[in-house]
């Protein structure tokens, strides 16, 4: 799935009809679970963590996942692939993030010792 690199995590969408991987290849790929088909691929960041992950957003029409060398959330467009920016903040690695279900916002944990919540004010 990952070519040949080791997948670090997995989230379903929250219909259930898809799942993000992520891998140390590198990429977050879309697989359709109904068919097992891959969908989309997301390239652009470097997920080198080893418990890197990716999610969407509340309206799933956008991916976010950690880039660790950047020490940034990397932001695509969930259908077409487009690396839309990185959101940086942090002085180092993000470890985790996590998406709200109902509202434009996420959070983001560092090896800064920070947490930081993102989202419209």
């Amino acid at each position: 799935a990952h070519e040949g690199r080791a997948a670090t995590g997995v989230t379903f969408s929250r219909s259930g009809k898809y799942v993000l991987s992520t891998g140390l290849d590198s990429c977050v790929r879309l697989w359709d679970v109904g068919s097992g088909r891959l969908v989309q691929t997301y390239a652009g960041a470097h997920l080198d963590a080893p418990n890197a992950q990716a999610v969407f957003s509340h309206d799933e029409t956008l991916v976010m996942a950690p880039d660790a060398r950047a020490n940034a959330v990397a932001c695509w467009d969930a259908q077409s692939s487009a690396l839309l920016t990185r959101v940086a903040e942090h002085s180092q690695p993000i470890t985790w993030i996590a998406a709200s279900p109902a509202t434009p916002a996420f959070m983001t944990c560092s090896t800064d010792e920070c947490v930081r919540f993102w989202g419209a004010q």
